[in-house]
């Protein structure tokens, strides 16, 4: 089964953070980044993410 982005890339003209590739992001990838460089890309709309983290989690107790 493919695995589809959580964190989908939106950096314009090449932009980039040091340690965050540019391009769409795993949920796995993205968690593999550290918090504070996480939080940096989006704060500079590098990324958006395609699912609120609050609602992944809803989700994930829905299926439990």
């Amino acid at each position: 089964m493919a695995e589809y982005p959580l964190a989908r890339y939106i950096g314009r003209y090449g932009a980039y953070l040091e340690g965050v590739p540019a391009r769409d992001l795993t949920a796995d990838e993205w968690d593999a980044v550290p918090e504070a460089l996480r939080e940096r890309a989006l704060e500079l709309k590098l990324y958006e993410l395609m699912v609120d983290e609050e609602d992944s989690e809803e989700e994930v107790e829905d299926i439990e």
